[in-house]
């Protein structure tokens, strides 16, 4: 059997929710694993749908409904746009052949 390869890059979802649906970790999200922060963006997207869900519950709030969701939605999107950024310029820098930028990457 020949080898395959799928090529770690760059996504996020269009939207992490619509009613009584979420997303969270690599099914909202996918970053190269040079950063290796992909895990710690699943456990912080999971603990913040807990906190938004946990909220709402309080508030005797439909917890499936497009307004408590919305809540994670914009919360988590904003937060892993800022991470997933940063994984995307370390994994530019670090595969760069420019020898400034590889002379750079060495000092690091």
């Amino acid at each position: 059997m020949p080898a395959l390869m799928f090529p770690a890059q760059l996504m996020q979802s269009r939207r992490y929710c619509q009613p009584r649906l979420v997303l969270l970790g690599d099914a909202a999200h996918c970053c190269h694993p040079v950063g290796g922060q992909g895990l710690n963006m699943g456990i912080r997207d999971a603990a913040a749908l807990a906190q938004v869900l946990q909220t709402a519950q309080q508030q005797r709030q439909h917890l499936g409904s497009l307004m408590v969701l919305k809540r994670y939605d914009r919360w988590r999107r904003y937060e892993n746009w800022v991470m997933l950024a940063f994984t995307d310029i370390l994994n530019r820098s670090f595969s760069n052949h420019w020898l400034p930028m590889v002379t750079a990457a060495c000092l690091c």
